[in-house]
C-alpha cells in the first residue's frame, strides 16, 4: 500500500521544483540568454515536464531511503543543487551540466554501495535523471 506520507516526499521537491520556476518565469531571468541556441533541445514545457518527473522521483527515492539519512542528505543536496540551477547558470558559469552529471552519477554510485536491498529501485528512478543529463551534456558539447 501507497501510504500518505510517500506523497509529501514526492509533492514537497515538485511544489518547490515550481515555485522556483514561477520565480525565474516572472522576473525574466533565463539562462538561455548565456547558451548558444540549440534546436536538438525540446520546448520549454517538455523541459518543465522531465525535470517535474525528475523531482517527483528523487523525492520517491527519498521516501525510499528514508532510514537512512545520509542517502536522504545527499539527494537534498542533490536536488537543492538542481533548484538553484537556474539562479547560478544565469551568471554563464561554464561545465554546470557537466557538473550535474558528474553529481548525478556520484548520487547514484552512493545509493547503490549503501543500500543493497533497493538497487533495483535505485537504479530506476536514478535512470530518467542520468539520461536527461547525459543528452543535455551531449547536445551542448558538440
Amino acid at each position: 500500500m501507497f501510504q500518505a506520507i510517500a506523497w509529501v516526499y514526492i509533492l514537497i521537491p515538485v511544489v518547490l521544483a515550481a515555485v522556483v520556476n514561477m520565480i525565474v518565469h516572472f522576473n525574466g531571468w533565463t539562462h538561455k540568454d548565456n547558451l548558444p541556441p540549440n534546436t536538438l533541445l525540446p520546448p520549454g514545457y517538455v523541459v518543465g515536464a522531465i525535470w517535474t518527473l525528475i523531482f517527483g522521483l528523487l523525492g520517491f527515492l527519498m521516501y525510499i531511503v528514508k532510514d537512512n539519512s545520509w542517502s536522504v542528505i545527499f539527494i537534498a543536496l542533490f536536488l537543492i543543487y538542481s533548484l538553484a540551477y537556474p539562479f547560478i547558470s544565469s551568471r554563464a558559469y561554464p561545465l554546470l551540466n557537466l557538473w550535474a552529471l558528474v553529481l548525478a552519477f556520484l548520487l547514484l554510485v552512493i545509493l547503490l554501495a549503501t543500500h543493497v536491498y533497493e538497487k533495483i529501485h535505485i537504479i530506476l528512478l536514478m535512470t530518467p535523471l542520468i539520461i536527461w543529463a547525459t543528452y543535455v551534456n551531449t547536445i551542448y558539447a558538440f
